[in-house]
């Protein structure tokens, strides 16, 4: 068990505390950590339920949208809304500019985006090679790293990437820069995977 916190019971004069005391006491603790949880947990599942909603709302806006730029805007716009502090860009494979073109940005440092990765580079090209998402906690030491600036990448060190897909086709990227210390939590790389 984790220790969720501490009950202190507290006596006006100093005393020894009898057994049926010290049994109620450990009996409001445990219904005391019972509750803490339950709002813990309930908290949690409001949060993904908002998320599965935001996804479900994607979906519909993507299936009723025929222009891309329509559906990268809402894709950003879901993802920049998992965090006020997060970066995203949404690159696509682009063989005529013969890489990674920026599709779509949201969030801070937008201006600081390399317009086009050349294949073989980047955590961009790590993440459409590998076919799966990748999690990198500090970009900046990670030799893969290219086409973002060093404010950027200091600022922003903590990098998520996920395939796009269709099929067995890959059309792109969506990287997600979070800040120093601040990993994607497990909910928030399932809401980016769900985009």
């Amino acid at each position: 068990d984790t220790a969720l916190g501490a009950l202190a019971c507290i006596s006006r004069a100093r005393r020894e505390w009898s057994a049926t005391e010290i049994t109620l006491a450990e009996t409001l603790a445990s219904l005391a950590a019972v509750a803490i949880r339950n709002a813990t947990n309930f908290g949690e599942m409001t949060r993904r339920g908002e998320r599965l909603r935001t996804a479900a709302d994607l979906a519909r806006a993507v299936s009723g949208a025929l222009e891309l730029t329509a559906v990268l805007r809402e894709v950003v716009a879901a993802v920049a809304a998992l965090r006020s502090s997060i970066f995203c860009v949404v690159r696509l494979s682009d063989p005529a500019a013969g890489g990674y073109r920026v599709a779509g940005t949201g969030g801070a440092h937008e201006e600081a985006v390399v317009p086009v990765l050349r294949f073989g580079e980047g955590l961009t090209h790590a993440v459409a090679a590998a076919g799966r998402p990748l999690l990198v906690l500090d970009a900046a030491a990670d030799p893969r790293t290219v086409g973002l600036a060093p404010p950027a990448l200091q600022e922003f060190p903590v990098y998520y990437g996920v395939p796009i897909q269709s099929g067995e086709a890959l059309l792109g990227v969506l990287s997600v820069s979070f800040p120093a210390g601040a990993p994607p939590t497990a909910d928030e790389r399932e809401a980016i995977e769900l985009y």
